[in-house]
């Protein structure tokens, strides 16, 4: 408004798409003052001459619009959706849309009305292919129509294939890369080529015809075939073409083409090459790739047939192990049946001969016991194989001989083992059998745990990830989903491990994996009772039990149901779950797995001399950092020094285990308070709300305020958490193992300590 003077806003979504003339017309209403211009323009577009005028006018404002970060696209999904995203489908709208703002809003649109984007167990995720909105087809579509038809058919081939033969097309690309249409970088000496982004190839694959798609293709044969195609990945390119022009090839030609892409985790390719293959040939190696390439797809019954009749069709030691190490992984991986899977190793090695087979299979076979969580014995068998003979045997034994090492106490030696077979898949010419390069870092991220360095195993959990899901490799992905709850569990990082476990679960249930489901749900669950989400805990719980438990970390399984049932007030069952636990652990040589579990015990105040010792233990028998500084914990806890407890808070943080450190500080607060120091408590509360900023609202019986629960007993703090969680005095007498009468007698003392008159006013102080 101008004095009573209306001035109306005028609003212009691409300020390059108007002519001479509309561009004129507006600047004259802008210089009468009858309109305030607000207008959108993009980078790098010609724009008219008038057009051109308004921009350059010195009242005119710019701001800058970036594209989003992947950070930020999620704060804009979350935003949007009102609800958690699963970390797999942020990474795949970011990679479709680039960040763009307006591409994000059109494709998540475009993803909800088709029913592809979908909440389920509270998580949106990102069930089928990625699709656009009318709108953003019409936008985009005209920046392409605005190129001349020997430039259009050089974006037709870009969407097709990559381009071979560019000096042909020199003045196209000129013309697309001045139009922001394409890119183009050398890497060493040769020109690669690629759409400026992925929208781009999308919406010109949706308009081509079936028909223009094959002459295209039949023209890039041609130029390859022209050149010798003497490239490795040519064989590649030559099979998938051939595939798609003519539904067959060359044998020869789609079985190289199927490993090359069995080498690179494309198993959608390797199931196409490899089925296309088997149609014409009933030969064994081209039945597994298509078997494993199923079961890394979920395709699960499917993958069990094909690798069965690859089973009987096996013509050599080689066929024979490959067939059933792609076996034995399904069985354990993917249905979780032990021994089905040792029965298919054992039959196989009635069939070889050959010393290599003997070890690879044996190697096999130890993988199996760790992925059960029998690490003593698999550490039996893999130590007695000379594994570095044959380097197919080291790539499927000394993985899971590192976790063995780690497990049981050896940690610098199996974190340099796991880092050295890392290095070793990386490079490996032959992917067939092996699992993705990714979930061997599973090694690294355990010893880097054990060893203290919590966020470095973190990074490393990422990095691993990403690049899994660069790769499309769902089993992977749900590994180093859970991996990084785990990693975000030590942290004390509740939320983080939440967000990590709920991707894993996702993956879990929609490639159906339920031995990695279970895990999932389990951190899931760990995670929410340690926000003091009990409602959250007992659903994760409720799908959890039921599926079978598994996994290198088997017996920590059950502390999300013990953190559960403290909750509920039934101590009883959680000492009993916990102790069962820590056998199962000590039995099976799991150092790593019952140094947790004890920890777990101490933090909820269950026997607290036992497991101090029996941590002091484990601490003398292992290397593992993590252990030593739980041991130090429970030991000062046990001993009630307030001055040792906050030297342990200080040494978990050094560690990056930021919940622990803030429970130790607020127990050091809490003793010197009792012994009347007033001045040391102040500073041990005042660094405990300093760490436990890093925590994400986590809620745990440590972390109760030390100011009004520092006058109390241990037996009272005890007894007062039970009384707020609802427990008369008789059920908190049976829970305690004293009288009823001593119990009230307890309540009284504890009234009076806390200045509170009743147990509802107890619940304000412990919930």
């Amino acid at each position: 408004m101008t004095g009573d003077r209306k001035r109306y806003v005028l609003t212009v979504d691409g300020l390059e798409i108007l002519d001479n003339s509309s561009a004129n017309l507006i600047a004259q209403l802008i210089e009468s003052g009858d309109v305030f211009l607000l207008a959108t323009i993009r980078p790098g577009v010609r724009v008219s001459e008038a057009a051109f005028s308004i921009q350059c006018e010195d009242s005119t404002l710019h701001i800058e619009l970036d594209d989003f970060t992947p950070s930020e696209t999620n704060t804009a999904l979350h935003s949007v959706l009102s609800g958690h995203i699963e970390p797999r489908t942020t990474a795949l709208l970011y990679e479709r849309t680039r960040g763009n703002p307006l591409y994000l809003r059109e494709t998540v649109i475009a993803a909800l009305a088709s029913e592809t984007m979908v909440n389920d167990h509270g998580v949106w995720q990102m069930v089928g292919d990625i699709s656009t909105t009318g709108r953003l087809r019409d936008l985009v579509g005209r920046r392409l129509d605005e190129v001349g038809a020997s430039a259009r058919k050089v974006l037709e081939m870009l969407a097709v294939s990559p381009i071979l033969g560019t000096h042909h097309f020199r003045s196209e690309i000129s013309e697309l890369e001045e139009k922001c249409l394409i890119q183009v970088n050398m890497d060493e000496r040769r020109e690669h080529i690629s759409l400026s982004h992925p929208l781009y190839g999308d919406l010109i694959l949706q308009r081509m015809t079936s028909s223009r798609r094959r002459e295209l293709l039949r023209e890039q044969i041609s130029r390859l075939e022209s050149t010798g195609a003497r490239r490795r990945e040519d064989c590649f390119l030559l099979s998938s073409w051939y595939l798609e022009v003519s539904g067959t090839a060359d044998p020869e030609l789609l079985l190289h083409g199927a490993l090359l892409a069995r080498n690179w985790q494309d198993f959608h390719m390797v199931q196409k090459l490899a089925a296309a293959l088997c149609r014409v040939h009933d030969e064994c190696l081209p039945k597994i790739l298509l078997g494993e390439a199923l079961f890394e797809i979920g395709q699960f019954a499917e993958a069990w047939n094909v690798l069965k009749g690859a089973t009987a069709c096996t013509a050599n030691d080689r066929e024979i192990v490959l067939a059933a190490v792609s076996q034995s992984r399904m069985l354990a991986w993917g249905v979780v049946d032990y021994s089905e899977a040792l029965r298919v190793n054992d039959e196989a090695l009635n069939r070889t001969d050959s010393r290599q087979a003997y070890i690879e299979l044996e190697a096999t076979r130890g993988s199996l016991l760790v992925s059960f969580g029998m690490h003593k014995s698999a550490l039996d068998i893999l130590t007695q194989l000379n594994l570095d003979s044959y380097e197919r045997a080291q790539l499927l034994g000394k993985s899971t001989e590192a976790i063995a090492l780690i497990a049981t106490g050896r940690t610098k030696d199996g974190l340099s083992l796991g880092r050295e077979t890392y290095a070793l898949r990386l490079h490996s010419p032959d992917s067939v059998g092996l699992p993705h390069p990714a979930q061997y870092l599973v090694s690294v991220i355990f010893g880097l745990t054990e060893s203290g360095q919590l966020q470095e195993a973190y990074d490393v959990a990422m990095q691993g990830w990403e690049d899994a899901t660069a790769d499309n490799a769902p089993g992977p992905q749900a590994w180093l989903a859970i991996a990084l709850a785990r990693c975000a569990l030590l942290q004390g990082k509740p939320a983080t491990c939440r967000k990590w476990a709920e991707q894993g679960a996702v993956l879990a249930r929609r490639y159906s994996l339920p031995g990695t489901l279970r895990i999932a749900l389990s951190w899931q669950a760990e995670g929410a009772a340690n926000q003091g989400d009990i409602r959250a805990c007992k659903a994760a719980l409720s799908e959890a039990v039921p599926l079978p438990p598994w996994g290198i970390f088997k017996p920590e399984l059950v502390l999300g149901e013990a953190w559960l049932a403290v909750a509920s007030g039934d101590l009883r069952e959680a000492r009993k779950m916990l102790r069962e636990a820590v056998i199962q652990a000590r039995e099976e040589g799991n150092f790593a797995s019952e140094a947790r579990i004890l920890l777990e015990c101490v933090r909820l105040g269950i026997q607290e001399e036992d497991e101090a010792s029996r941590l002091m233990e484990i601490a003398t028998m292992s290397d593992s950092v993590i252990s030593s500084t739980y041991a130090n914990y429970a030991a000062a806890k046990s001993l009630g020094d307030p001055q040792k407890i906050l030297a342990v808070s200080i040494e978990c943080e050094n560690v990056g285990a930021f919940l622990l450190a803030s429970e130790a500080a607020a127990s050091a607060a809490t003793e010197w308070r009792r012994q009347g120091s007033r001045r040391p408590a102040t500073a041990a509360e005042i660094r405990m709300s300093n760490i436990v900023v890093k925590c994400e609202g986590a809620r745990t019986p440590g972390l109760i305020d030390t100011s009004q629960a520092a006058s109390l007993t241990k037996r009272e703090t005890e007894i007062a958490m039970l009384a707020a969680k609802g427990l008369t005095s008789t059920e908190i007498a049976e829970q305690v193992f004293i009288t009823r009468k001593t119990v009230e007698n307890h309540l009284q003392n504890i009234y009076v300590k806390l200045g509170v008159s009743n147990r509802k006013s107890l619940r304000s102080i412990f919930e």
